[in-house]
């Protein structure tokens, strides 16, 4: 008899299995608490139901109880208040003293339960006491554990079939065979499919036991999500007062042979003769197991000036639900295209490697343009390290008397990605970002590179060199389809370079427009910055489209 309603309730949950019900209302004494949407599982009733008499129990009211539950409400009853500790704990399940601990307060046993018992393979853990006697200020009494069956994990059963490796999966989700059953995973399996950025969730997931296994069921939809975007810029050619045309190409290809793997290529055109190309590799779950691997390769020519490469190697790990911590390191070489010592001298460039070690924080919730109608995300990354600088073999000797060769230098990046909606039509879209170089000598060479299209509106590509910077980047936007807008926008950049602080601007308006497979994008935008006033001569259009597949 001392766990027969742990061995009901048990039964009862395997009889609902996979049932869903329609909307339901939890009270707790006369006031309504919680309401769940349709198509809530029965599963998540009880969880709740049982995490909300923990709550109370541990204010106190021990006779909490659950009565006149049905399949659109459920009832909690709190009762009188009292005051207990305890100070010894007595195992039903095996018939003996577990510990006898100094005494603890009641309001600390539903943290002792659910880290102790539940997360270890006891979803039914339960305790009552025993051997209530008062004492001054209250009262004091025993502990009766009963674990209830022991749960291990079982499998993952797809309601759907996708194309993603079944392991891949499970893997991504914290879930593997003969591991005990941990009720906070089960709880955070939602929040775990972000780190799948291809696929949705259909109805909340749901657990069945049986034997002392569980089996947890997905019903999970895959989207296309591989992409190849392309924009085309047009403008002002400075140097015979012509057209100039931009362009910029970005092919990524996403969970690549259904194991997660991503690969993305970019090229950009954003002046004469001034280009770059970056290759990305992301791999996950490096040999089995947790660890995260992202390889970067970035090449930047800057006109007849220099020419930048970039390495960067990350290796990481999930902390959380959908955050990632990773150990980074980078390495960038410049070489000088020139061989004109005085335009080098000019132009505050010269040629130099780097060497940094940093670790870098990112919430990893995905960001797709077709679908982005809400939500936070963010990536902050902090790194140290050493430049040296390199002799140039057609500079004289003497060009280097004067410069430190081997300096520290530290860096620090923020972005920060917000939208607020107003309503079912109208948002804000809000993204601040920063960056920090500190050195001796920042060159020009080594600057943030701000201003175009995906940063400061209204102005040339790669235009502004910052060592320090804060933007922030608004739009108010105007849907007429789920992933369909007209946008009024305003972006904001406060930089400083070598010997200039300068808080340039751009505003306009554009469009956005979403197919199923597609997304068409237009921006209007002019820009005023010190010694270039506003000019709708000088506005910059932008064409751009992604095609997802």
């Amino acid at each position: 008899m001392r766990c027969a309603w742990i061995f009901l309730f048990l039964v009862q949950l395997l009889s609902l299995g996979r049932t869903t019900l329609a909307q339901h209302v939890v009270y707790l004494d006369s006031q309504r608490v919680k309401v769940f949407d349709s198509g809530i599982s029965q599963t998540d009733i009880e969880f709740y139901l049982r995490e909300l008499q923990l709550a109370q129990w541990s204010k106190g009211y021990l006779f909490c109880q659950i009565f006149g539950a049905s399949d659109s409400s459920s009832y909690l009853h709190r009762g009188k208040k009292y005051w207990f500790e305890v100070d010894s704990i007595y195992d039903l399940d095996e018939n003996k003293m577990v510990d006898r601990w100094r005494p603890i307060a009641y309001k600390n046993l539903r943290k002792e339960v659910n880290e102790f018992w539940i997360d270890k393979g006891y979803p039914f853990a339960t305790f009552q006491l025993n051997d209530i006697h008062p004492q001054s200020g209250g009262y004091r009494a025993a502990l009766e554990l009963c674990k209830g069956p022991y749960i291990v994990y079982d499998s993952l059963y797809l309601i759907n079939p996708i194309k993603s490796d079944l392991e891949y999966v499970e893997k991504l989700l914290d879930i593997e065979t003969g591991q005990p059953f941990k009720e906070s995973d089960y709880k955070a399996l939602s929040q775990k499919l972000s780190r799948l950025p291809y696929a949705t969730l259909n109805a909340p997931p749901d657990v069945s036991f049986s034997d002392g296994k569980s089996i947890i069921y997905l019903d999970i939809e895959e989207q296309s999500s591989s992409s190849f975007e392309g924009i085309i810029g047009f403008l002002p050619n400075q140097a015979n007062g012509g057209l100039l045309v931009t362009g910029y190409l970005d092919l990524y290809l996403s969970n690549l042979f259904g194991s997660g793997k991503e690969f993305s290529f970019q090229w950009n055109r954003f002046a004469q003769q001034s280009q770059s190309i970056d290759l990305s590799y992301r791999h996950p779950y490096l040999i089995k197991s947790n660890l995260l691997l992202d390889v970067d390769f970035h090449l930047f020519k800057q006109d007849t000036g220099f020419l930048n490469q970039d390495w960067k190697l990350k290796l990481g790990a999930y902390i959380g639900t959908s955050t990632t911590l990773k150990a980074t390191y980078h390495r960038s070489n410049t070489n000088l295209i020139t061989l004109d010592q005085q335009y080098a001298e000019s132009q505050n460039i010269i040629d130099f490697q780097r060497d940094f070690y940093g670790l870098e924080l990112n919430n990893n919730s995905y960001e797709w343009p077709f679908d982005f109608r809400g939500g936070f995300k963010w990536k902050a990354l902090a790194s140290l390290g050493q430049k040296q600088i390199q002799r140039n073999p057609n500079f004289p000797d003497n060009y280097y008397d004067s410069i430190k060769l081997k300096t520290n230098i530290a860096r620090f990046q923020l972005d920060v990605k917000n939208q607020f909606a107003f309503d079912d039509q109208l948002a804000f879209f809000n993204e601040v970002s920063m960056g920090w170089l500190e050195n001796e000598s920042v060159l020009n060479n080594e600057a943030y590179r701000i201003g175009g299209f995906r940063s400061v509106r209204g102005f040339n590509e790669n235009e502004f060199y910052a060592r320090k910077y804060l933007m922030s980047r608004m739009e108010l936007r105007q849907y007429f389809e789920r992933s369909s807008y007209f946008m009024l926008f305003y972006d904001q950049l406060l930089y400083q370079g070598k010997s200039i602080t300068d808080y340039p601007f751009g505003l306009g308006l554009g469009f956005a427009l979403s197919t199923k497979s597609s997304l068409f994008n237009f921006a209007m935008a002019v820009g005023k910055s010190e010694g270039n006033p506003m000019s709708f001569s000088t506005a910059k259009i932008h064409f751009g489209y992604i095609s997802r597949f």
